[in-house]
């Protein structure tokens, strides 16, 4: 399994294609590239044909039309068991309690490439977190789902941020990575902060049910203390094979089953994408139509069908 290289932050103007006439919808895209010797120190040699690091950081050029990015709050609202507090935001990538300590490998670099806010942001922001299913891989850049909810949910307008990446993320790598790629983007000022948790690759990785809830239990709390709304989505079928005599088919409908019961504890909304027959159930990775010949990234109508649930998941906070 590939690890990840660079963050996707692509800004772009999203249009529903099935209404042309709507204003367009901003999607606020930005990203830094990986060093290659940070990469090659990271994780070895070993690449695919899309894993061809840059030397040199990528810094998007701004549009015409700026639109304000997110600024890093001064405060957050911390909700715990009812009780609501005020605590600082962070400032250090640190590390929350219980995270591996094998996630703390060469961290990937701080996004600087934001354009600078023209104002105080008040448009909700949507941040869209996850692994190659978030970033939307083989699929045009219209198509991911996290760009076709934006669309689905005009004509109200929200800023979008698209934090999946490309290749082999684990949420064990991406818990000391959020204190300095995701809570910055939060602002108090925003009317919502919202942030979706797709799929990662924690179970391929060779982690336990158990242990790959744990971390996304730790990564969503700690998203929430920050101010966040967070929104889960359970994670599809998978042809990926794993060791030790364990299917994914089994190991993923236990950790569903974790993220529906428990849902409560962690998170604000649920995106219950794996209780959709047609790309939810097990061997639905079979089917072209709706996966691609890897069997196991979806193809742009499943991608339609996961933008749907999670759309209904956002319009409930």
């Amino acid at each position: 399994m590939q690890r990840p290289q660079q963050l996707e932050r692509e800004r772009c103007m999203v249009r529903d294609p099935r209404r042309q006439s709507l204003p367009r919808r901003r999607v606020l895209l930005g990203a830094t590239a990986i060093a290659a010797t940070t990469f090659a120190a990271a994780c070895g040699s070993n690449r695919t044909a899309t894993d061809t690091p840059k030397s040199t950081p990528v810094t998007p050029v701004a549009p015409t039309t700026a639109i304000p990015a997110p600024t890093t709050p001064t405060s957050a609202a911390t909700a715990i068991a009812g009780v609501t507090t005020t605590s600082p935001a962070p400032t250090a990538a640190a590390t929350p309690a219980g995270t591996p300590t094998t996630a703390a490998r060469s961290p990937l670099p701080v996004p600087e490439t934001f354009v600078p806010p023209t104002g105080t942001p008040t448009t909700p922001l949507i941040v869209f977190v996850g692994a190659s299913m978030v970033y939307g891989l083989g699929v045009q850049r219209t198509e991911t789902f996290p760009a076709q909810t934006i669309a689905m949910l005009a004509p109200a307008t929200y800023d979008a941020v698209n934090l999946g990446v490309m290749t082999g993320i684990t949420l064990a790598e991406l818990l000391p990575l959020a204190p300095k790629t995701i809570d910055p983007l939060y602002a108090a000022s925003r009317s919502r902060n919202i942030l979706v948790l797709g799929g990662t690759n924690d179970l391929g990785a060779g982690a336990s049910v158990d242990e790959a809830f744990a971390r996304m239990v730790i990564f969503c709390q700690a998203r929430r203390r920050i101010g966040f709304k967070v929104v889960a989505l359970t994670i599809l079928p998978n042809s990926v094979p794993l060791s030790g005599g364990r299917t994914y088919e089994n190991e993923r409908q236990h950790y569903n089953a974790n993220i529906r019961t428990e849902l409560a504890s962690y998170a604000d909304a649920l995106a219950d994408v794996s209780a959709d027959p047609t790309i939810g159930a097990a061997g639905a990775q079979l089917n072209r139509e709706y996966y691609q010949s890897d069997g196991t990234h979806p193809t742009a109508r499943a991608y339609a069908i996961v933008a749907r649930i999670v759309k209904a998941a956002i319009l409930t906070l």
